[in-house]
Protein backbone atom coordinates (compact mmCIF):
# COMPACT_ATOMS: atom_id res chain seq x y z
CA UNK A 1 0.00 0.00 0.00
CA UNK A 2 2.75 2.46 0.92
CA UNK A 3 4.56 1.76 -2.37
CA UNK A 4 1.37 2.53 -4.28
CA UNK A 5 0.86 5.78 -2.38
CA UNK A 6 4.50 6.78 -2.94
CA UNK A 7 4.11 6.03 -6.64
CA UNK A 8 1.05 8.29 -6.83
CA UNK A 9 2.87 11.01 -4.88
CA UNK A 10 5.79 10.77 -7.31
CA UNK A 11 3.35 11.17 -10.21
CA UNK A 12 1.78 14.20 -8.54
CA UNK A 13 5.25 15.65 -7.97
CA UNK A 14 6.03 15.23 -11.70
CA UNK A 15 2.75 16.93 -12.63
CA UNK A 16 3.58 19.82 -10.32
CA UNK A 17 7.02 20.20 -11.91
CA UNK A 18 5.45 20.18 -15.40
CA UNK A 19 2.93 22.84 -14.37
CA UNK A 20 5.73 24.97 -12.87
CA UNK A 21 7.73 24.78 -16.12
CA UNK A 22 4.61 25.63 -18.13
CA UNK A 23 3.88 28.64 -15.93
CA UNK A 24 7.45 29.88 -16.21
CA UNK A 25 7.19 29.68 -19.99
CA UNK A 26 3.85 31.48 -19.99
CA UNK A 27 5.24 34.22 -17.76
CA UNK A 28 8.15 34.72 -20.14
CA UNK A 29 5.80 34.81 -23.13
CA UNK A 30 3.60 37.41 -21.43
CA UNK A 31 6.64 39.56 -20.66
CA UNK A 32 7.77 39.44 -24.30
CA UNK A 33 4.28 40.23 -25.59
CA UNK A 34 3.93 43.10 -23.14
CA UNK A 35 7.33 44.45 -24.13
CA UNK A 36 6.18 44.38 -27.76
CA UNK A 37 3.14 46.46 -26.85
CA UNK A 38 0.44 43.79 -26.78
CA UNK A 39 -2.49 43.81 -24.39
CA UNK A 40 -1.82 40.84 -22.11
CA UNK A 41 -4.65 41.20 -19.60
CA UNK A 42 -6.39 37.99 -20.70
CA UNK A 43 -3.13 36.04 -20.61
CA UNK A 44 -2.38 37.37 -17.12
CA UNK A 45 -5.83 36.32 -15.91
CA UNK A 46 -5.30 32.83 -17.33
CA UNK A 47 -1.83 32.68 -15.78
CA UNK A 48 -3.20 33.65 -12.37
CA UNK A 49 -5.81 30.91 -12.68
CA UNK A 50 -3.11 28.36 -13.49
CA UNK A 51 -1.05 29.59 -10.55
CA UNK A 52 -4.05 28.99 -8.29
CA UNK A 53 -4.33 25.44 -9.61
CA UNK A 54 -0.63 24.92 -8.94
CA UNK A 55 -1.03 26.25 -5.42
CA UNK A 56 -3.86 23.79 -4.78
CA UNK A 57 -1.74 20.94 -6.15
CA UNK A 58 1.14 21.93 -3.89
CA UNK A 59 -1.15 22.06 -0.87
CA UNK A 60 -2.58 18.65 -1.72
CA UNK A 61 0.88 17.18 -2.15
CA UNK A 62 2.09 18.62 1.16
CA UNK A 63 -1.01 17.41 2.99
CA UNK A 64 -0.82 13.88 1.64
CA UNK A 65 2.93 13.76 2.18
CA UNK A 66 2.45 14.72 5.85
CA UNK A 67 -0.19 12.03 6.28
CA UNK A 68 2.05 9.40 4.71
CA UNK A 69 5.09 10.43 6.72
CA UNK A 70 3.21 10.73 10.04
CA UNK A 71 0.09 8.54 9.92
CA UNK A 72 -2.58 9.22 12.51
CA UNK A 73 -2.51 7.04 15.56
CA UNK A 74 -6.19 7.44 16.27
CA UNK A 75 -7.93 4.24 17.17
CA UNK A 76 -4.84 2.60 18.62
CA UNK A 77 -5.56 2.41 22.10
Amino acid sequence: MTAEINSELDQLKREIAERQRYLEGQQLLIEVLEHDGHDVREQEIALNSERSKLDRQLQLYASVRRNVDCPSRSGSG
